[in-house]
């Protein structure tokens, strides 16, 4: 569980699964006109294996889960592990 305390100072105790960090990712695999650029990632769906991303420009797009790098030193929570299948996906 994280706390979370909201502007008018009431705390939340939420469940850290239910948190999206604002992470700062180089997208890669992509089209030629997106790849190796930076973006935001806003929201996470686990079940599409997607995330939501902001480009600078403001253009939102989705892309899947292995189309995002995490920039050097940024951390999340490991999720979605499988034995044999080695699906794994960050929790930003």
């Amino acid at each position: 569980m994280a706390k979370v305390r909201l502007g008018d100072g009431a705390a939340l105790a939420l469940k850290l699964a239910n948190l999206v960090r604002m992470a700062e990712v180089e997208l890669v695999e992509l089209s030629a006109e997106h790849d190796n650029k930076k973006a935001t990632v806003f929201e996470r769906d686990d079940e599409a294996e997607m995330y939501g991303v902001e480009l600078p420009s403001g253009e939102s797009l989705a892309v899947g889960f292995g189309s995002v790098l995490l920039g050097k030193g940024a951390h999340g929570v490991v999720g979605g592990l499988q034995v044999g299948l080695y699906k794994i996906f960050f929790h930003l």
